[in-house]
Protein backbone atom coordinates (compact mmCIF):
# COMPACT_ATOMS: atom_id res chain seq x y z
CA UNK A 1 0.00 0.00 0.00
CA UNK A 2 1.30 3.36 -1.00
CA UNK A 3 1.46 5.59 2.54
CA UNK A 4 2.20 8.89 0.50
CA UNK A 5 2.33 11.61 -2.40
CA UNK A 6 5.73 10.62 -2.70
CA UNK A 7 6.26 7.43 -2.45
CA UNK A 8 2.75 7.27 -5.03
CA UNK A 9 5.21 9.87 -7.82
CA UNK A 10 7.98 7.80 -7.00
CA UNK A 11 6.32 4.54 -8.37
CA UNK A 12 4.66 6.33 -11.45
CA UNK A 13 8.46 7.57 -12.15
CA UNK A 14 9.27 3.34 -12.83
CA UNK A 15 5.80 2.98 -14.78
CA UNK A 16 3.53 1.70 -12.39
CA UNK A 17 0.55 3.61 -12.33
CA UNK A 18 -1.82 3.51 -8.61
CA UNK A 19 -5.66 2.54 -9.18
CA UNK A 20 -6.93 5.28 -6.68
CA UNK A 21 -10.25 4.71 -4.80
CA UNK A 22 -12.06 7.77 -3.61
CA UNK A 23 -14.92 7.65 -0.76
CA UNK A 24 -17.15 10.37 -0.97
CA UNK A 25 -15.84 11.14 -4.52
CA UNK A 26 -18.88 14.22 -3.86
CA UNK A 27 -15.93 16.26 -1.70
CA UNK A 28 -14.55 19.07 -3.70
CA UNK A 29 -11.25 18.86 -2.30
CA UNK A 30 -10.77 15.30 -2.98
CA UNK A 31 -12.58 15.13 -6.26
CA UNK A 32 -10.11 18.02 -7.57
CA UNK A 33 -7.10 16.36 -6.25
CA UNK A 34 -8.00 12.50 -8.01
CA UNK A 35 -8.78 14.77 -11.40
CA UNK A 36 -5.24 15.86 -10.76
CA UNK A 37 -3.51 12.78 -10.21
CA UNK A 38 -5.82 10.91 -13.13
CA UNK A 39 -4.16 14.29 -15.11
CA UNK A 40 -0.28 13.84 -14.61
CA UNK A 41 -0.53 9.94 -15.29
CA UNK A 42 -0.62 9.34 -11.94
CA UNK A 43 -3.35 7.15 -10.88
CA UNK A 44 -6.52 5.87 -12.28
CA UNK A 45 -9.66 6.74 -9.98
CA UNK A 46 -12.26 5.07 -9.16
CA UNK A 47 -14.59 6.92 -7.48
CA UNK A 48 -17.50 6.07 -4.89
CA UNK A 49 -20.25 8.22 -3.83
CA UNK A 50 -23.48 9.95 -5.15
CA UNK A 51 -23.16 9.81 -9.03
CA UNK A 52 -25.73 12.51 -9.49
CA UNK A 53 -23.79 14.85 -6.78
CA UNK A 54 -20.28 13.52 -8.18
CA UNK A 55 -21.26 14.57 -11.55
CA UNK A 56 -22.74 18.15 -10.36
CA UNK A 57 -19.40 18.96 -8.33
CA UNK A 58 -17.48 17.92 -11.34
CA UNK A 59 -19.73 20.29 -13.57
CA UNK A 60 -19.01 22.98 -11.40
CA UNK A 61 -15.45 22.07 -10.97
CA UNK A 62 -15.04 22.19 -14.76
CA UNK A 63 -13.65 18.28 -14.32
CA UNK A 64 -14.13 16.29 -16.85
CA UNK A 65 -14.58 12.58 -15.18
CA UNK A 66 -14.84 10.62 -18.77
CA UNK A 67 -12.52 7.76 -17.62
CA UNK A 68 -13.11 7.41 -14.25
CA UNK A 69 -15.04 4.90 -12.66
CA UNK A 70 -18.07 5.77 -10.53
CA UNK A 71 -19.36 3.29 -8.05
CA UNK A 72 -22.92 4.37 -6.36
CA UNK A 73 -23.27 4.81 -2.34
CA UNK A 74 -24.81 7.09 -0.51
CA UNK A 75 -23.35 8.47 2.70
CA UNK A 76 -20.39 7.97 4.49
CA UNK A 77 -20.83 4.75 6.05
CA UNK A 78 -21.84 3.22 2.84
CA UNK A 79 -18.91 5.26 0.57
CA UNK A 80 -16.28 3.51 3.47
CA UNK A 81 -17.63 0.57 3.13
CA UNK A 82 -17.79 -0.09 -0.65
CA UNK A 83 -14.13 1.60 -1.24
CA UNK A 84 -12.51 -1.14 1.17
CA UNK A 85 -14.36 -3.67 -0.59
CA UNK A 86 -12.93 -3.03 -3.75
CA UNK A 87 -9.59 -1.52 -2.22
CA UNK A 88 -9.73 -5.40 -0.78
CA UNK A 89 -10.90 -6.91 -4.02
CA UNK A 90 -8.44 -5.73 -6.28
CA UNK A 91 -9.25 -4.19 -9.73
CA UNK A 92 -11.57 -7.29 -10.91
CA UNK A 93 -14.15 -5.91 -8.51
CA UNK A 94 -13.88 -2.37 -9.57
CA UNK A 95 -14.88 -4.22 -13.41
CA UNK A 96 -17.93 -6.29 -12.23
CA UNK A 97 -18.72 -2.67 -10.56
CA UNK A 98 -18.08 -1.05 -13.88
CA UNK A 99 -20.71 -4.12 -15.55
CA UNK A 100 -23.45 -3.91 -12.61
CA UNK A 101 -23.36 -0.22 -13.62
CA UNK A 102 -23.66 -0.27 -16.75
CA UNK A 103 -26.50 -2.95 -16.46
CA UNK A 104 -28.72 -0.79 -13.87
CA UNK A 105 -28.17 2.11 -16.30
CA UNK A 106 -29.96 0.35 -19.44
CA UNK A 107 -32.49 -1.15 -17.35
CA UNK A 108 -31.12 -4.53 -17.12
CA UNK A 109 -31.66 -4.87 -13.64
CA UNK A 110 -34.19 -3.09 -11.52
CA UNK A 111 -31.61 -2.46 -8.56
CA UNK A 112 -28.01 -1.80 -8.42
CA UNK A 113 -26.70 -4.86 -5.85
CA UNK A 114 -22.81 -5.57 -6.21
CA UNK A 115 -21.59 -8.48 -4.63
CA UNK A 116 -18.52 -7.61 -3.82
Amino acid sequence: MVRSFEELEGLVRRGARKRLVLAMAEEEDGLRAAAAAAARGVVEPVLVGNPKAVREVAAHEGLDLGSFRLVPAEGEKECAARAGELLRLGPEAAQRVDEATRAADEGQIGALGIGL
